[in-house]
C-alpha cells in the first residue's frame, strides 16, 4: 500500500515560481452547503482547487439515486480532465458544507498546460494515481465484501482533526452511498470494528483508535499497487 500526501493536488509538484503564477490567475468563489459547482454534462469553463471546506464528487441514476465517488478537501484539485479533452463534465460536484474554491479559467489553464511541461507532467502523475484508485475500487466491488471495502474506505478517508486524532467525518448514510451498501450493513460492520478496538463511533464521525491494527488485519486486500491519499497530517 502506498500513501501519498497531496495525491489530488497536482500544483504541489510544481516549483514555487510556477505555482505562484498559476495561483495569481485564480479567483475565489464561495459555495453554501449543497450548492452545485457543476453537473454531469455541463460545459467546462474552470478547474478548481478546494481552498477551505470539502466537495462531494458523485453521479445520479435515472431514478435519482446518488452514487458517491469521493470527498475532496482543502488542497485537492478537480475539473481538469474536461478542460484537456474538451468534453462535457462526466460527474457532478457539490459543496459538502460551506466551501471556498480557487478557480482557474480554461483559457489560463490551457496557456500553462501548453507552455509549461511541468504542468503536464504533474497532471499525468495525478491522473495515474487516480487511475490506480479507480482500478482498485472496481476490484474491490468484484472481490471484497462490505467489511473489507469499508476498512479500505475508512483508511482512505481518515484525516487529522484539531487534536491530531485520525477521524472520518462521514455519516453511515454517506459511507453506504460510497460503497453501494445499505446504512444498516454499514452500521453492523462499524460495530464490529468498534468491538475489535479499532475505531470509536461518535455522532457524525468515526475515530480511528488503532489504524495500524486495522491496516494489518486487512493487509491482504492492499496490493503493492494500492494507492491511498494521506490526510493524516492535515488539519
Amino acid at each position: 500500500m502506498i500513501k501519498v500526501s497531496h495525491l489530488h493536488n497536482w500544483m504541489q509538484d510544481l516549483d514555487d515560481e510556477l505555482r505562484a503564477r498559476i495561483q495569481h490567475k485564480m479567483i475565489t468563489k464561495t459555495y453554501d452547503s449543497g450548492a452545485a459547482i457543476y453537473g454531469q454534462g455541463d460545459e467546462a469553463s474552470y478547474l478548481f482547487q478546494v481552498k477551505a471546506g470539502r466537495v462531494k464528487v458523485c453521479n445520479y441514476s435515472e431514478e435519482g439515486k446518488e452514487i458517491l465517488f469521493s470527498i475532496l478537501r482543502a488542497g485537492d484539485c478537480f475539473g481538469e480532465m474536461s478542460l484537456i479533452d474538451q468534453q462535457p463534465r462526466f460527474n457532478s460536484v457539490s459543496a459538502y458544507g460551506q466551501t471556498e474554491l480557487n478557480c482557474l479559467h480554461r483559457h489560463d489553464f490551457l496557456h500553462f498546460y501548453q507552455t509549461c511541461p511541468q504542468v503536464a507532467q504533474a497532471l499525468n502523475l495525478m491522473f495515474c494515481r487516480r487511475l490506480r484508485i479507480t482500478f482498485n475500487s472496481v476490484e474491490g466491488l468484484t472481490l471484497m465484501g462490505v467489511r473489507e471495502r469499508l476498512a479500505v474506505t475508512l483508511l482512505r478517508e481518515a484525516g487529522a482533526d484539531e487534536q491530531g486524532r485520525l477521524q472520518v467525518d462521514l455519516s453511515q448514510e454517506m459511507l453506504g452511498k460510497m460503497l453501494n451498501a445499505t446504512r444498516q450493513s454499514i452500521g453492523k460492520e462499524l460495530k464490529y470494528f468498534e468491538t475489535e478496538g479499532w475505531i470509536e463511533l461518535h455522532y457524525g464521525k468515526i475515530l480511528l483508535i488503532d489504524r495500524i491494527a486495522l491496516e494489518q488485519h486487512y493487509s491482504e486486500w492492499f496490493g503493492q499497487g494500492q494507492v491511498l491519499p494521506d490526510y493524516s497530517e492535515e488539519r
